[in-house]
């Protein structure tokens, strides 16, 4: 196996699929028992690197246009080489400053980009949805604009914003999601669990 230190543009992230699901890894940790689950993703960089990648979420906090640094790993398997990508992390990043890289209207296109990904999450996890386009529309539109009305004008709201959107989901599919009508549950769930992050 050979790594190699690379610094690349993120272009695009698609879930890798395995049987017409989201692909995952899972990993026990030895000492405190606890199993992990790992989300794979192919990765692609505006230098040519392309390769698989590993997130703790099921929507990582990765943004296309964004400049990363990683670890670039290929192994040889019955004469094909394959490539990882490692230990994604943002060259721009700095502490206390997350919420000024982006203007007005690249975080609406980031919001638009979670909302197709939560609706994803909801077709992955309920396979009694109607997977007519309409429908996948509307509840891409509800969860766009559910971000949008909480964020309001504070750009640095979206993050929280994201984040409790797709735990709400987590949350309801994990037991009964069956109709559209339920939607409204789940983002009543994700109001209250906004506020009490901002008390």
């Amino acid at each position: 196996m050979a790594q190699e230190k690379r610094t690349g543009k993120l272009i695009d992230f698609k879930e890798k699929l395995k049987n017409g699901v989201q692909d995952t890894w899972e990993r026990k940790d030895s000492k405190t028992g606890l199993t992990q689950k790992f989300f794979i993703f192919n990765v692609a960089f505006d230098n040519g690197d392309t390769g698989e990648a590993m997130a703790t979420k099921g929507i990582p906090n990765w943004t296309v246009g964004e400049t990363y640094n990683y670890v670039l790993e290929s192994r040889e398997y019955n004469g094909k080489t394959f490539y990882s990508v490692r230990g994604m992390s943002r060259t721009s990043f700095k502490k206390g400053a997350a919420y000024t890289a982006k203007t007005a209207e690249e975080w609406r296109s980031h919001a638009m980009q979670v909302a197709i990904r939560c609706t994803a999450l909801l077709y992955q996890n309920n396979k009694t949805l109607s997977l007519k386009k309409e429908h996948a529309n509307a509840i891409t539109t509800k969860n766009y604009d559910w971000i949008i009305k909480t964020v309001g004008d504070d750009d640095t709201l979206y993050w929280r914003a994201f984040s409790v959107l797709e735990s709400a989901i987590l949350f309801y599919t994990s037991s009964h999601y069956e109709e559209l009508h339920k939607l409204e549950q789940i983002f009543d769930l994700a109001t209250d669990s906004f506020i009490k992050c901002t008390l």
